[in-house]
């Protein structure tokens, strides 16, 4: 009887531990949306598509009428002074040369400035063409059994800011590649990356087009 008791009673505490800790979590997450929200107007932002990450730790936010991307980063677990402990980076257009789709610091898919079959490089399968491209990256994906963190890793033309690692979603813990929620942050880091792709295809014609102009 006694043992049933104490059973009973650290089952509630978790219970209750758990409670606050999602209450918490819940704070968490509406200060950074709150703080979001203040970095979007104070920069006038023109949110034309947005991505947060789970508890808003990471946001992306596409303004294509200035011709930017913006990503915001807060630390984890910190809400106190989130008005300096934040990444804030505007990335222009003509900025990015090289963006990479990633996995826990494996890069999947890869697209440049003057690239080839649209940048496409898997596994160093490039010599394959583009069917092996597209196989390797669903025997990769196959493969991978497990993943806890999606991202884009972007290659800038800024001096000071060479390159920046963008993530989409990093998961509490090791997610299966077949369970939910993986499959749609999945999707959802390539259309970012697809977009990317476009912008620096388009940029590159441009700078193109200028330079038969002046010639």
């Amino acid at each position: 009887m006694e043992l049933l008791f104490i059973l009973g009673a650290v089952f509630i505490f978790c219970v209750i531990g758990v409670f606050f800790i999602g209450q918490l979590e819940s704070g968490w997450d509406d200060k950074r949306k709150l703080r979001v929200e203040e970095i979007i107007k104070e920069n006038e932002i023109n949110v034309d598509k947005r991505h947060n990450s789970n508890h808003f730790n990471n946001v992306l936010i596409h303004d294509s009428i200035n011709q930017n991307i913006w990503y915001i980063e807060f630390p984890k677990h910190d809400t106190a002074n989130l008005e300096t402990k934040n990444l804030i980076k505007k990335i222009s257009y003509n900025d990015i040369i090289q963006v990479e789709l990633m996995e826990d610091e494996e890069s999947l898919i890869v697209t440049s400035r003057g690239s080839q079959l649209g940048g496409a490089l898997v596994g160093g399968m490039l010599a394959g063409g583009v069917g092996a491209l597209i196989g390797g990256l669903s025997g990769k994906q196959k493969q991978k059994r497990e993943v806890k963190k999606i991202q884009l890793l972007a290659t800038l033309d800024d001096l000071e800011t060479p390159y920046l690692k963008m993530v989409i979603e990093e998961f509490d813990k090791p997610t299966p590649t077949n369970f939910y929620p993986y499959p749609s942050k999945y999707e959802e880091a390539l259309n970012w990356f697809k977009m990317m792709e476009v912008i620096i295809k388009r940029s590159e014609g441009q700078k193109n087009i200028h330079e038969v102009k002046t010639s």
